[in-house]
């Protein structure tokens, strides 16, 4: 018989599924804002497991009061922020550490190297792992002439320490110094946060999960597409291509499972479970590649702890895997029941 858990299941506190009749019918999954908790919860219940949804504001007493009261055998972490803060990400994961509670996602360590882009990209640099040429320009600064010079336009202005495609759109892939300046302006001013500048690759949009501790598999890689655009190539996955149904129609945006040669495929997962290893990463994670048109996958981003809504692109190359969604997120938990932080430490 399996075993069934009390799972505290942290989310932020205005993402908590509303207990309302719809949700016995069909949700509304494009404005539903809450609807990755709902899948979860729902796939945990399904599996049989308590489940006690828990609001995290920024108060941490509050966690602790609901941990004393549920005595949870694991916390479901869905928390990205603390006080409006992602910094603070890994913290959260340090304090459920302390407490000695298992949880899911990554830990404090690699959440920390993978959040901060540039850091990231320093480390995927020195291990030879393909990664376009960036420079980074912190708030109040210019880019440096010798910066400029290194790189080619066009580039793409992206913000340092953020994700799920926050503050990106087509104006962020710039073509010369002045349109550079106008994006650094806006991230600088308008989003306040420091600015990455890369090389922008005119290529295929791809991602590839990888699940795991100490043995990592490697999903099968997926694609997002742009059917109705007259430039696929210079394409880019922004939060309307992402979110609103009426740009994925205007633009054709489908994600499908990437058709690649064999040795091809093989090759860019490879580097995906590279660079979960050395970012220190564990649980579950998103890499987004660029294919350029030499044939070069070049490593984008690493997101540990990517959404998992049960349509995601994340859940579908689980699926390709024969990975359901319901199998998925037990596979989730009992990683974060399994590992083991003290073993993980020094792992290569």
């Amino acid at each position: 018989m399996k075993k069934r858990f009390n799972i505290l299941v942290l989310m932020h506190d205005f993402l908590v599924p509303k207990k309302r009749n719809s949700t016995r019918g069909r949700l509304n999954r494009d404005k539903t804002p809450w609807i990755t908790e709902y899948d979860v919860l729902k796939a945990l219940k399904d599996l049989g497991h308590r489940a006690f949804p828990f609001g995290l504001s920024d108060d941490l007493n509050k966690l602790d009061e609901a941990i004393h009261e549920i005595n949870p055998n694991l916390i479901f972490n869905m928390v990205e922020t603390f006080r409006g803060d992602r910094l603070y990400e890994p913290h959260l994961a340090s304090f459920l550490e302390l407490k000695g509670i298992p949880y899911t996602g990554c830990n404090p360590r690699g959440l920390t190297l993978a959040r901060d882009k540039g850091l990231a990209k320093k480390i995927l640099h020195y291990h030879q792992l393909p990664t376009p040429k960036f420079f980074i320009c912190l708030r109040g600064k210019t880019p440096h002439k010798k910066d400029l010079n290194e790189l080619k336009f066009p580039l793409i202005v992206k913000c340092l320490s953020e994700e799920s495609s926050y503050g990106l759109s087509q104006s962020s892939i710039v073509k010369n110094n002045k349109q550079l300046s106008e994006r650094l302006d806006y991230i600088h001013k308008k989003l306040q946060t420091d600015a990455i500048v890369e090389e922008f690759i005119i290529g295929r949009e791809l991602s590839v999960g990888v699940l795991g501790n100490d043995r990592p598999e490697v999903l099968p890689v997926c694609e997002v597409t742009f059917n109705k655009s007259n430039e696929p190539l210079n394409e880019i996955y922004t939060p309307n291509a992402k979110w609103n149904p009426k740009y994925q129609k205007k633009k054709g945006i489908k994600s499908k499972k990437a058709k690649l040669q064999h040795l091809e495929e093989k090759y860019i997962q490879k580097i995906a479970l590279k660079s979960f290893k050395e970012l220190k990463l564990n649980g579950y994670a998103r890499l987004d590649i660029r294919l350029g048109e030499d044939g070069t996958p070049y490593i984008i981003e690493i997101n540990p702890n990517p959404g998992i809504t049960a349509d995601c692109e994340f859940a579908k190359a689980a699926k390709w895997g024969g990975i359901d969604y319901p199998n998925l997120i037990e596979k989730i938990l009992y990683l974060g029941l399994h590992f083991q932080p003290q073993c993980h430490l020094g792992a290569a």
